[in-house]
């Protein structure tokens, strides 16, 4: 339970600006759960916004190595934005980043 807390504490520091926080948290997260997506793709879009978009593709690799199956798409058709401007906030960094739509 306190992991999943602290997913959503970086999702939720992603979407008010505080990248590093984001950042900061999903990698912690990661070190328990380095298959965990929503850590790891709010890893990739925090480091795509923080300019360090060579560490955004490098981090998108590794979530593509650990799950190949991923499609920014239907990753994100389960989570929960009623606005869309918030969702694509989220996903168009992954998409920046190379992960496959």
């Amino acid at each position: 339970m306190v992991l999943t807390s602290k997913v959503d504490e970086a999702r939720a520091r992603y979407h008010l600006g505080d990248f590093i926080a984001a950042r900061d948290i999903a990698s912690q997260v990661l070190k328990e759960k380095p298959r965990w997506l929503t850590a790891h793709s709010t890893l990739v879009a925090a480091l795509w916004n923080l300019g360090h978009e060579g560490e955004a593709r490098i981090a998108a690799k590794e979530l593509l190595a650990r799950n190949p199956g991923f499609s920014v798409a239907r990753w994100a058709h389960g989570l929960p934005y009623r606005n869309q401007e918030h969702l694509d906030a989220l996903i168009n960094p992954l998409q920046l980043a190379g992960l496959p739509e």
